[in-house]
């Protein structure tokens, strides 16, 4: 709470004007949260049974890192090729934090469907295989 305080002095200060897209910034890093959880657990209940996951979680991340505007914005891509990255969830959500924090173009709505519905699925199913293997973990070792 302390850093999005300082988060939000350090904005005053640096930005010329003050716009209400940054009041959305707690809740897009609420989701991210979530979502981030949500493969934790998942891939954590996985890992347990499946010993070869680990290489490809390694493999797995950093292709979404880099199919994901982590590193850069979505406006670096034309426009064709940037509402199909945009349809990559945490894509979506890294557009919507550089949105919030830097005023840059938002998803469409579309988009925020996709991952909003992707990020409800991930946490149910993460919670549904924590629940399902959770018996099997002490077993397996």
């Amino acid at each position: 709470m302390f850093s999005l305080g300082l988060y939000y002095l350090f904005h005053l200060i640096i930005s010329p004007s003050f716009t209400f897209t940054i009041l959305a910034y707690p809740f897009l890093l609420g989701i991210l949260a979530i979502l981030s959880w949500s493969f934790s657990i998942i891939l954590a209940s996985l890992t347990v049974f499946f010993r070869d996951f680990k290489q490809l979680i390694s493999i797995i991340l950093y292709v979404l890192m880099y199919f994901s505007p982590v590193i850069y914005t979505a406006d670096f891509f034309p426009a064709r090729v940037r509402e199909l990255l945009l349809y990559n969830p945490i894509g979506c959500l890294f557009s919507l934090l550089h949105w919030s924090a830097f005023g840059l173009a938002p998803p469409s709505v579309g988009n925020i469907i996709v991952m909003m519905i992707f990020t409800l699925f991930a946490f149910v199913f993460a919670h549904r295989t924590y629940r399902n293997r959770r018996a099997k973990f002490t077993k397996a070792f």
